[in-house]
């Protein structure tokens, strides 16, 4: 991923910041990701070796004032849809912005830096008793999620979270005139900082970011999303095509005094020059290794 020296700057300044507050968390939320683009996230850190762990889905039911309280199970859940009053395992945090902190999007690669200040707020708190009593009245946005989670190695300094969310449009009272099992699927990729594994500087929290990118571009080269478009908006120009661009053709295959055979691209052999330099050597080993491809026909 490559950063301008501002945006690394404001990163790192964002990243010293956190690490004077105590109870906040700083996460990087890779926006902008279908459902392919997510499953392929996760192939790439299968592919990584991390560990994964696959949570009970929850219900996140978030209260205008920041209050955020969490059902955890699909039996807890579907009794909270039944009777509309929260169970006594519920959670309750409490997810704040922190004044003269903003948010730093980096366009090019739709990534998200944020610190939130989250507090655990204890059931016999007088604002979660008071927030009881008027449960039925208060509007509400629900959000229905499965995660994935996977760690990274001790010391690697960061946490991956992959969710499915189904969430509520508008805000609403119940969660049956949320309507949220109807709603679309969102696909959700979050890279977390750990804090007691943060070093100096940012940068092996942002190499992080960089392993899910590479999932979501199916690519080890990280592109920037102008050059993408650049690129794109090029072919447009020379195929004069919007959708589809001429793809390889069928080979042929013609021996002296026999029929041609055509091969179709599907079963034709594929060639990946891996190397901008030519390929010298001189002896018997070399050429016992050596192996000639014809590009064009000849006798």
């Amino acid at each position: 991923m490559e950063l301008r020296k501002q945006e690394y700057e404001e990163i790192k300044t964002l990243w010293n910041t956190w690490k004077g507050i105590k109870d906040a968390e700083l996460e990087a939320v890779i926006s902008k990701t279908n459902a392919g683009e997510w499953m392929d996230v996760m192939m790439r850190l299968r592919a990584l070796g991390l560990q994964e762990e696959v949570q009970i889905p929850y219900l996140n039911i978030i209260l205008n004032n920041g209050m955020r309280f969490q059902i955890t199970g699909e039996d807890a859940v579907k009794e909270y849809c039944r009777t509309n009053r929260l169970p006594e395992s519920a959670t309750c945090t409490i997810k704040t912005k922190i004044n003269n902190l903003q948010q730093i999007d980096i366009a090019e690669y739709d990534v998200r830096f944020k610190v939130r200040r989250e507090q655990a707020l204890a059931r016999e708190d007088i604002k979660y008793q008071e927030v009881i009593f008027q449960w039925a009245i208060m509007p509400k946005n629900f959000r229905y999620i499965r995660r994935y989670s996977f760690s990274t190695p001790k010391g690697s300094g960061a946490r991956y979270d992959l969710s499915i969310v189904r969430q509520s449009m508008n805000t609403v009272k119940s969660f049956t005139e949320a309507d949220v099992l109807g709603r679309p699927l969102i696909y959700e990729v979050e890279v977390e900082a750990i804090r007691e594994e943060a070093v100096a500087e940012p940068l092996l929290f942002l190499g992080k970011i960089g392993h899910a990118l590479q999932g979501k571009q199916r690519s080890f080269a990280i592109l920037r999303k102008s050059l993408r478009e650049e690129v794109y908006g090029s072919l447009k120009e020379i195929f004069q095509q919007v959708n589809s661009f001429p793809g390889p053709k069928a080979m042929t295959l013609e021996k002296k005094n026999k029929d041609a055979i055509k091969i179709p691209f599907s079963k034709s052999p594929k060639i990946a020059i891996t190397t901008n330099y030519a390929i010298k050597g001189a002896g018997n080993s070399f050429a016992r290794r050596k192996w000639e491809l014809e590009f064009h026909q000849h006798y």
